[in-house]
């Protein structure tokens, strides 16, 4: 009797046992049993029993590694998660299935998993947890949190970069970054502020299973500038970094590919800049740009299509080959797909010297004319700096296009000159080969004023708009004239996620009082770089990124002086513009009761009054205490505001 009663208490204490070693446990209050399990003697971590939904099952190539499961209510609660990851290579569990098990709690790498699971049982297929609604990046001060649980973004997400798009991930951000000397003064604390800022404003998605490429749009494509509403997905731990996997494509709307730019106003002369990445048309594989023929074809044909695209009465080309051929090969294929012969290159004399690379003018003939010799500027980087004076037929009327690609943004080398070191500012190296080739353009652009008043700077500068080569524009009177149409929404490039200009417009006073707009073509920056012509077997037949820079482009109105509105002269000098020349008066007609204004080209006020009640008015040079110079007048009609203001540029000699 006893011998049986010693049998039937071992019983029922291995039944005790294994009683309380299989605790009831939900998901959410892991953390503190975890945290209560100090004594042994009292809870142990072993056979804990819990249940919920599977949200990602993860992989590492073929192998399962385990899955997230999520209680099917939770606490409510956002500082305790409602998942936890079960290590276990099971191939029947999959998204959706509701499970109970029992398994040993551990923590690994910061996270409490699951492991030895001992006892699995399927309750349900097909079953789904109620999305927690979250605001990126506001909510993510911990990433923890909500690791295996699906979320709900409670916003607009935007694609800001889609470089590791064929590895399977892109980068949602709350709103597309602008680059921190975009917007900042360098190695400014506003500079390092938003710099921080957008390194937090980040979060990786990726397909479920795992592709190269999801998310392609009718196009194939999957453009930076997207965006998402109300994106739901499981966030996942891959090693280090967060994730949020999504298992069907997210519903991507805006920014699509256009056939044309954005109006640029009523012009009557279009011009553009537009970086090439390396046209070339022989000496392939010396340095950069094509390695072959082959290659070359397929990036003139890309390119060939933009030009069309864009439609430019003055196309400004950068990073050609030096040399005629290539410019002359570009401008031949342009009269073919017209099939007129109505365009015409500046030719330049220089030879070629390897692939090395110049900028260089294709324009209308039919429409525009150039004046004089094109002028190279050689500071610092050779023929990549040019002036040249372009006439419009119509009217006779003139402007200097300054075309530039200034010295590039690089990795600090043991051959930089020490002016030239990245001083941690956001500049990066050669800023200060970059400020000295601004201070060259705005004193070749100076000197010839005496020649024509108006400039249009334009180009590559490889300077944000708060670097120093910019401002130094600015502080020489021009307007950034992209920035003045579109504000901070505008860019041309984007790096690591972060847009901005490097490529400007730049106009002096008088050339921004004839700009009717301006804008950006994006046809590159936001498109994957696998539509590049070196890319033979996804390379699309279209412009779309046919180079890594967008197209700038310019709307000009330039529509003379007549000569019975305004003379102007000075006693014994015959005035430049053709005018019927009255002694050393400034006569102008048909403005009676006008508001009138006249400025210099710093926009500094010499004049300002309202005609009088006759046909003229007359003034003299030395009333209006006028010196020698060039001069805008202004002329207002108060009395209705349909009529648009007049501008008339004067030269005092």
């Amino acid at each position: 009797m006893k011998q049986r009663l010693s049998i039937l208490t071992s019983f029922l204490c291995a039944i005790a046992l294994v009683v309380v070693a299989q605790v009831d446990c939900k998901i959410y209050q892991l953390p503190t049993f975890v945290a209560s399990a100090s004594d042994q003697q009292k809870v142990r971590t072993s056979d804990i029993r819990t249940s919920g939904v599977v949200t990602a099952v993860v992989r590492d190539g073929d192998t399962i590694k385990g899955f997230y499961l999520q209680d099917k209510v939770g606490d409510g609660d956002r500082s305790t998660c409602d998942a936890v990851f079960v290590a276990l290579n099971n191939e029947h569990v999959a998204v959706g299935n509701e499970i109970e098990l029992v398994a040993s709690v551990t923590s690994m790498a910061g996270q409490l998993t699951l492991t030895d699971v001992s006892v699995l049982h399927k309750v349900a297929e097909n079953q789904a947890v109620t999305p927690t609604k979250v605001i990126f990046p506001k909510d993510f001060s911990n990433y923890n949190q909500y690791v295996g649980m699906v979320l709900e973004f409670d916003q607009t997400l935007f694609v800001t970069n889609n470089y590791y798009w064929g590895s399977g991930r892109i980068t949602l951000s709350s709103h597309r970054l602008n680059g921190g000397v975009e917007m900042e003064l360098p190695g400014s604390n506003e500079y390092f502020a938003l710099v921080a800022k957008n390194k937090q404003d980040q979060l990786t998605l990726v397909s479920s299973p795992s592709a190269a490429y999801p998310f392609a749009d009718e196009h194939e494509t999957l453009r930076m500038g997207y965006r998402v509403d109300n994106l739901q997905g499981t966030l996942v731990q891959s090693g280090a970094y967060y994730q949020l996997e999504v298992s069907t494509r997210p519903n991507f709307y805006g920014n699509p590919r256009t056939a044309t730019h954005e109006p640029i106003g009523d012009y009557n002369v279009k011009v553009c800049s537009f970086n090439m990445q390396y046209y070339l048309r022989s000496a392939y594989g010396d340095f950069a740009g094509p390695a072959n023929e082959e290659e070359a074809d397929r990036q003139h044909a890309k390119l060939l299509k933009a030009l069309l695209a864009i439609d430019a009465d003055i196309y400004g080309l950068l990073e050609i080959q030096q040399g005629n051929e290539a410019i002359a090969y570009m401008c031949t294929a342009l009269n073919i797909a017209v099939g007129r012969d109505v365009y015409a290159y500046v030719a330049d004399g220089t030879s070629t010297s390897g692939s090395y690379t110049k900028v260089g003018f294709i324009y209308r003939k039919d429409k525009i004319s150039p004046v004089g010799a094109l002028e190279f500027n050689n500071l610092k980087t050779m023929y990549r700096k040019a002036i040249q004076l372009f006439s419009l037929k119509s009217t006779g009327e003139k402007f200097f296009f300054s075309l530039n690609h200034f010295k590039a943004k690089g990795t600090t080398y043991s051959t930089t000159p020490e002016g030239d070191l990245d001083a941690g500012d956001g500049q990066s190296t050669y800023n200060a080969t970059r400020v000295a080739e601004a201070n060259s353009v705005i004193s070749k652009c100076a000197n010839n004023l005496t020649v024509d008043p108006d400039i249009l700077v334009m180009g590559d500068m490889n300077a944000y708009s708060k670097e120093d080569p910019i401002r130094r524009f600015e502080s020489a009177g021009y307007t950034n004239v992209l920035k003045h149409y579109h504000g901070d929404t505008i860019y041309s490039y984007s790096y690591r996620g972060e847009v901005g200009l490097l490529d400007h417009a730049l106009a002096n006073n008088t050339m921004m009082a004839q700009i009717t707009g301006a804008t950006v073509f994006h046809i590159n920056t936001d498109e994957h770089y696998k539509f590049e012509y070196k890319n033979a077997a996804t390379c699309q037949d279209n412009m779309y990124r046919s180079s890594d820079h967008d197209v700038v482009v310019v709307g000009l109105n330039l529509k003379g002086t007549p000569d019975s509105v305004v003379n102007v002269v000075e006693p014994t000098k015959t005035c430049v513009i053709p005018t019927v020349v009255k002694d050393d008066f400034i006569t102008i007609y048909n403005a009676a009761k006008m508001d009138v204004t006249i400025s210099d080209l710093q926009g500094r006020l010499c004049y300002s009054g309202k005609l009088p009640n006759d046909t003229k008015a007359t003034f003299t040079t030395d009333q209006l205490n006028l010196s020698q110079g060039f001069y805008v007048i202004r002329i207002v009609d108060p009395r209705s505001t349909a009529i648009e203001p007049q501008l008339f540029k004067v030269i005092v000699r």
